[in-house]
């Protein structure tokens, strides 16, 4: 069976771009973020260039519980994520970066050790390892995202999942 990545903020930048390598690499995918035009065209690049299944869901990351709406609605397609991509942009970054990555983190990866294998990669920043003025709360945002990425990885590293900031 083949293995499937979900990318949060897949329909730019960085997201878009491990969309494409993760189906170059033959993965499935699910594409998650709030322009639904922009996914379904990546969907229809992808769908042409590779033999991969992709799905799109419109989620906006930044809302409150919407990682518990994207992983019930993962749960009702009855689609599994093998490989997490955490990725989305940046509005209400202590909701966005702390708190839906944290969430569907934890939604995903009790899944994933059922399972004994998966990978995350949250998406950090350079800015993570020291003070941003000017950009506070995002440095400190990605300071989160680097240390909780660090300690799941030695949590769940048992159980045959990777993760990596």
């Amino acid at each position: 069976m083949r293995e499937t990545v979900l990318i949060t903020g897949a329909s730019s930048g960085i997201g878009k771009t491990f969309a494409f390598e993760y189906a170059g690499l033959g993965k499935n995918l699910i594409l998650t973020a709030r322009s639904k035009d922009k996914l379904d065209k990546i969907k229809e690049e992808i769908e042409k260039k590779f033999s991969v299944d992709v799905k799109v869901l419109i989620k906006d990351l930044e809302k409150e519980n919407s990682a518990a709406e994207l992983y019930g609605e993962l749960e009702k397609n009855e689609l599994h994520v093998d490989i997490l991509i955490n990725n989305a942009g940046q509005h209400s970054q202590i909701i966005l970066n702390c708190l839906s990555l944290t969430d569907l983190t934890y939604f995903i990866i009790k899944d994933m050790a059922g399972r004994k294998s998966g990978e995350i990669i949250n998406i950090a920043s350079t800015a993570a390892f020291q003070p941003v003025p000017y950009m506070a709360v995002y440095g400190a945002t990605k300071a989160f995202v680097l240390s909780f990425s660090e300690a799941l990885h030695q949590e769940y590293k048992n159980y045959g999942i990777k993760v990596t900031a």
